[in-house]
């Protein structure tokens, strides 16, 4: 198969098999990921909505501190972004049944907003 893209979930049971999962769980995942399939075909599906949520990255206030964790690492703003903005667009580019909440959108608007804008929150 060509293309595609795996999400890396922030859910605790997929990035921990005991103890509490946390942001370097996540980032470990995300990284182990992109040394399996390649950069661009890695996105980031937080589950806010759902059963989402780690220490460290508890909600969509957090996302600021995963963003910072990145360019630690040396991950350029627009490998940043594809991997924040991919779960906004695969609905669209998997051509399914759009069924935004709006929990959903609020979530990633502040993803998109508050990783551009640090501090930034939308109520």
């Amino acid at each position: 198969a060509r293309g595609g893209v795996a999400q890396v979930t922030l859910y605790h049971g997929f990035l921990r098999k005991d103890g509490e999962a946390d942001i370097l769980d996540a980032i470990a995942h995300l990284e182990h990921a992109v040394s399996i399939v390649g950069i661009d075909h890695v996105g980031l599906g937080t589950d806010f909505d759902g059963d989402g949520g780690i220490r460290g990255l508890a909600d969509s206030s957090e996302l600021i501190l995963f963003t910072q964790q990145l360019l630690r690492r040396k991950y350029s703003e627009t490998d940043i972004a594809f991997f924040s903005l991919f779960e906004l667009f695969l609905p669209i580019l998997t051509k399914s049944p759009l069924s935004f909440s709006l929990v959903y959108i609020h979530t990633i608007l502040h993803h998109i907003l508050s990783s551009v804008y640090p501090g930034f929150y939308i109520s």
